[in-house]
């Protein structure tokens, strides 16, 4: 039942009540404590973060004092510790080292940055990405378009087939300027008479280090400066010749001129000679001149004896003083001709004798050619299988990251547990 007193009493006294609680609380209130508070409070959380992210530092074994300095200031240690959880699982190695390297990669986000140029590499069909991005960390924050995709469209253009094999052996493609270094580097080798079909295959075979025009004219310089005619024949039959030092050619020439009068000529016949080290090239001279007993000159007029390995001349030595002790044939034929006709027509037994012949030197017997195709063939599928099969195991394990909860990356839970609890101040009742 109301009454007027009653009324009066919540009209009037609860107001005045209310006005005097306010009135208690007004000094918390006031603006110029709040400001104290916020500190307080961004302190402590400033303080969690960096002690979550020295911990992710320290479980990935990344020396703190090395990258702190190229953090960004709002760094997220979340965010760095998938980045550093995925690098591993690709198998990046020496971490310490790649971030030093490129510290632009501490700024960079897993999903929008990462992630779009790992897939240009696989997509690219290469299975070694981690030891790539250990080779050359800024294909993660290049250009794709400018740095990485222009370059391999180019080199495509012009004949090189496999890029994939091509960017796994040569991934600082990233550093190479396209104006500064390919251009006037193919420009060069078309001036030396390197002809257009051929061009593919020499940049097939060098690598991207030899593709500056310093190095390819110290090499054609030098081999011009020993007498070697004509240059361009020495190029395109042994490409991996631009890659060399003038000085560890001079050793393999220095080998040619103590055993032969005309060293340029033999280079010119055999530019792969100068691939072996003057220590094979004596066990071969000293087998051909000794237990084989044919002379130098046949040699020099023959330098392609030299690609020949020790087994392979013994191998067929051996079969010839077993079927014809006292016939010595001619050097070039003895080596050159296919295995029928050294059996057939120069040891003069049939071809089946070989095979008995390896069978009791506990030897595998020798595929025929069509049994070579197949076999190349079959080993060709095999590999585009395992690198398929590898990419697919490498899309697998990204997947695997990103699906890890994030309190489960190495440091975070740490960082998040007791020592983020230690970190933050608490209020005390004191407190204003």
């Amino acid at each position: 039942r109301h009454t007027a007193a009653s009324t009066h009493a919540r009209l009037v006294c609860a107001p005045r009540a209310m006005l005097c609680r306010s009135r208690a609380l007004q000094p918390l209130l006031q603006p110029r404590l709040l400001p104290k508070i916020s500190a307080q409070v961004c302190t402590a959380a400033a303080s969690v973060q960096k002690a979550t992210i020295q911990n992710v530092l320290a479980a990935h074994v990344v020396p703190a004092a090395s990258v702190t300095a190229h953090l960004p200031s709002d760094a997220h240690a979340t965010e760095l510790a998938l980045l550093l959880e995925m690098l591993k699982k690709l198998g990046v190695q020496d971490l310490p080292n790649v971030l030093q390297r490129e510290p632009t990669l501490l700024r960079s986000r897993v999903q929008e940055d990462i992630l779009p140029r790992i897939q240009y590499l696989l997509d690219l069909g290469i299975q070694n990405v981690g030891l790539c991005i250990t080779k050359a960390p800024r294909l993660l924050t290049c250009d794709l378009t400018t740095e990485v995709h222009d370059k391999i469209r180019i080199l495509e253009l012009l004949g090189v087939s496999d890029i994939a094999h091509w960017v796994s052996l040569n991934p600082n493609i990233v550093d190479l300027d396209v104006e500064k270094d390919m251009r006037p580097a193919i420009q060069y080798l078309r001036s030396v008479g390197v002809e257009k079909d051929a061009l593919g295959k020499v940049l097939s075979t060098i690598p991207g280090s030899a593709l500056k025009v310093s190095q390819l004219q110290r090499v054609v310089d030098y081999l011009t400066e020993i007498g070697v005619k004509p240059v361009v024949h020495v190029i395109t039959r042994n490409p991996e010749i631009l890659a060399y030092n003038p000085e560890k050619l001079q050793t393999k020439v220095d080998w040619l001129q103590g055993h032969m009068k005309n060293p340029a000529a033999v280079v010119a016949l055999n530019p792969k000679v100068l691939n072996f080290s003057p220590e094979t090239l004596t066990l071969k001279l000293e087998y051909i001149l000794g237990e084989m007993q044919y002379s130098i000159k046949e040699v020099t007029e023959f330098p392609q004896s030299l690609n020949y390995s020790v087994k392979q001349m013994k191998l067929r030595f051996e079969f010839l003083k077993e079927s014809r002790p006292d016939f010595k044939p001619n050097f070039q034929r003895f080596l050159r001709v296919s295995r029928f006709q050294f059996v057939t027509k120069i040891c003069k037994r049939p071809f089946v004798d070989w095979d008995f012949y390896l069978e009791k030197k506990q030897m595998p017997p020798l595929l025929r050619p069509g049994e070579r195709f197949k076999q190349a063939k079959k080993l060709e599928l095999e590999t585009d299988a395992k690198i398929n099969a590898t990419i697919s195991g490498t899309r697998d394990t990204i997947h695997q990251v990103l699906q890890l909860p994030r309190e489960a990356l190495p440091g975070i839970a740490i960082g998040s547990g007791a020592q983020a609890g230690a970190a933050t101040p608490a209020l005390s009742a004191s407190s204003p």
